[in-house]
């Protein structure tokens, strides 16, 4: 099913005797760091006096939306004066959804074509990327690209089951750390699924079909009747884990390598 991660972190040293970097005494590690998880999840971490600022992230996943957002930006006020010392200060933040359609209404292929957008992919230095899958076919958004649509089309088989996922990533850090004026990270990504048209396998837009999905949720399959799998239970749960078992090898890749 849908889920979010997201988490926090910061670390560095205040030094015993001197201020840093002038430190002539045993340096005491410190630090934080904050991971949840859920359907919507969030994280921060906040330093301490003399330091401000921190690092937050936040990922929301439900069937046909996700987002993930993560932000940095740290430092240590009266640097060379302050005996605290900042080494990291970041975030990052995923969120997918996995999902099973199965389309009735026809005979032999046809052909389901999805719109939506991306948001993606940062502001200053952080990262972010956002991926779209509809049966076999992939869309990722243009990197650079704040807001931007996707339109994925794919062949199916009426009567037979094929996949529909999204995913995002964030990732955010402060380049330096400890100085409050410099460093400031923002990245982001989201996913929306909008509308999906259903075509015959003679290429004419059908009406009245029914569709059913794995997880029991409803799509926007325009023209579409939704009629729930009675019985789905555990038959189902099984059959659409290993189905995104066999995509996530290849898509988990793909993503990271568009961040």
């Amino acid at each position: 099913g849908p889920i979010a991660v997201a988490s926090a972190s910061w670390n560095g040293g205040v030094c015993s005797s001197g201020p840093w970097p002038f430190c002539d005494g045993p340096v005491i590690t410190v630090g934080g760091s904050e991971t949840t998880a859920g359907t919507h999840a969030s994280a921060g971490v906040s330093l301490p006096s003399p330091g401000v600022g921190g690092a937050h992230s936040e990922a929301f996943a439900s069937y046909g939306y996700v987002s993930a957002s993560a932000y940095a930006n740290s430092g240590v006020l009266g640097f060379g004066v302050s005996s605290l010392w900042v080494s990291n200060t970041e975030a990052s933040s995923d969120a997918s959804f996995d999902d099973l359609i199965t389309i009735n209404g026809g005979v032999g292929v046809g052909t389901v074509e999805a719109f939506g957008t991306f948001s993606c992919c940062r502001y200053y230095d952080g990262s972010g990327s956002a991926r779209f899958q509809l049966g076999t076919e992939e869309a990722y958004a243009p990197w650079g690209s704040q807001t931007s649509g996707f339109d994925v089309t794919t062949q199916f088989t009426f009567g037979l089951p094929f996949m529909i996922s999204g995913s995002v990533y964030a990732d955010a850090r402060d380049f330096a750390p400890s100085d409050p004026d410099q460093g400031s990270a923002d990245g982001f990504g989201t996913v929306t699924l909008t509308s999906l048209i259903v075509l015959d396998a003679q290429g004419q837009r059908l009406e009245g079909y029914r569709y059913s999905s794995a997880s029991g949720s409803r799509y926007a399959l325009e023209d579409g009747i939704f009629t729930p799998e009675p019985g789905s239970g555990s038959t189902i749960v099984i059959a659409l884990a290993a189905v995104v078992a066999m995509f996530k090898l290849r898509a988990a890749g793909a993503l990271r390598r568009q961040v």
